[in-house]
């Protein structure tokens, strides 16, 4: 990323940084997104949409990290709680 990488892009199935780390649980790669703050990364976004789609796998993907990032510094839950994670899940109920 430092080098110049392109953040944005996608692959054929529509899959970004933040959603292959998602779907691969590689939370500690979605730790380091968070805290490089990239303005093109917006990881807690992501990860929302990720719950919004009909991909049970990417749901599925999504709420683990969620479960687990929630617990990666004391204001995790500020993030998630104004990414609009909250009222998304509760419509997965």
């Amino acid at each position: 990323i430092a080098l110049g990488a392109e953040v944005r892009m996608r692959n054929v199935e529509d899959n970004n940084l933040v959603s292959l780390a998602a779907l691969h649980f590689h939370t500690n790669i979605l730790q380091y997104l968070i805290e490089l703050d990239h303005p093109d990364i917006p990881v807690w976004k992501n990860l929302v949409e990720m719950l919004c789609g009909e991909n049970i796998a990417k749901k599925e993907s999504s709420v683990k990290c969620l479960e687990i990032l929630s617990t990666f510094k004391s204001d995790s839950w500020k993030c998630i709680l104004e990414a609009g994670t909250i009222p998304v899940l509760v419509k997965m109920l």
